[in-house]
């Protein structure tokens, strides 16, 4: 596995990310293959071309045209000389990454998701997609594609002022920040990271650095919040809906919940349904124990038809604040009157 300075460093110090083929290839080195299929024409043409000698190193050569539609290379210089070479048109067609196509593959090679906000960004600046951990925990993630660190900083800036919580900031190679970006990434818990140091390519493929994995597990640490008695929360995969959640009550106390494949027994306490004062389980505990043993429906003639309804509401807000799922868990059924569980809710069961 190799890693790709050449690719990251040209992405960031090209004019317009705009070149022909063979100035791609030449810049990028082994990152070429990687750039390669994502690059589409401009529709413009080049007036110069590159070329690479061991004397002169990398240098251009004008383009001239000719009559004939023919059109040569030549090294226009007073004290060099390079032999000119005959061009053909395609290879003089302006090529310039896609880079929604490099963001999706950034996004898998590191296990992001590609989904953006669509957000407006200095010019400069992507939105690659979002580091999505657990269900209502969504975090942008941008690349800064530009040379100078003062306008890297000026960019950091920008998207922190256009996004309030924390977010990951990428660069396309190491940028030595002053002490107030610094500062700010700190006091932000932004997570700051140069794909030069994150990716590696594989058999022509990117893939994540073993740094990576630390690095994310160590910013998941700070702005994941973590479950407590009164703000407890169930680690929801990303897009969970109600349809993929199952709550079966094994007793009084405790229940088996399943959300997309993520499984854990819990007391009423860990679902942040207790009440503190009486070290009992709360009205909304029991109420959705009423509603498993009514197979899911919620009949306002059953318990206590005074409070039904707000309990109702409240035990919606409880489960919607503890999986982190934000449509309403309850359908209203206008055929019967009743609300009905989107989710599976199963009573305790007979051994």
């Amino acid at each position: 596995m190799t890693r790709l300075v050449k690719l990251w460093r040209t992405l960031e110090t090209l004019p317009n990310l705009s070149a022909t083929r063979t100035e791609w290839k030449l810049k990028t080195g082994e990152g070429y293959a990687i750039v390669e299929r994502l690059l589409k024409p401009t529709g413009r043409s080049a007036d110069v071309v590159p070329c690479l000698n061991e004397r002169l190193g990398m240098h251009y050569h004008d383009i001239v045209e000719y009559t004939d539609g023919s059109a040569q290379a030549v090294f226009v210089d007073e004290f060099q000389d390079c032999p000119p070479f005959l061009v053909e048109r395609h290879e003089r067609a302006i090529m310039t990454p896609d880079m929604s196509s490099l963001c999706r593959q950034i996004c898998l090679a590191l296990g992001l998701d590609p989904r953006t906000q669509m957000l407006s960004l200095p010019h400069g600046v992507y939105e690659v997609g979002c580091y999505y951990p657990l269900e209502a925990f969504r975090f942008p993630v941008f690349l800064a594609l530009m040379p100078a660190t003062s306008r890297i900083e000026e960019s950091l800036y920008a998207v922190a002022a256009l996004y309030g919580d924390p977010f990951i900031f990428f660069t396309a190679t190491p940028a030595f920040l002053s002490d107030r970006a610094l500062t700010l990434i700190s006091s932000r818990n932004i997570l700051a990271l140069a794909l030069s140091d994150c990716l590696l390519v594989s058999e022509g493929r990117l893939t994540a650095a073993g740094s990576w994995n630390a690095d994310i597990l160590a910013f998941a640490d700070k702005v994941v919040p973590k479950p407590e008695p009164s703000k407890a929360f169930f680690p929801t995969p990303p897009g969970t809906t109600w349809a993929y959640v199952t709550i079966r009550f094994i007793d009084g106390y405790t229940v088996f919940v399943n959300a997309a494949g993520v499984s854990q027994r819990l007391s009423y306490t860990e679902m942040g349904m207790a009440n503190r004062r009486e070290s009992r389980p709360s009205k909304q505990w029991e109420f959705l124990y009423e509603i498993a043993e009514n197979h899911g429906t919620i009949d306002f003639h059953m318990g206590n038809a005074k409070k039904n309804k707000s309990w109702k509401y409240e035990l919606s807000s409880d489960l919607r604040g503890f999986f982190r799922i934000n449509d309403d868990p309850f359908i209203y059924d206008e055929s019967t009157g009743h609300w009905q569980a989107k989710f599976t809710l199963i009573p305790i069961q007979d051994d």
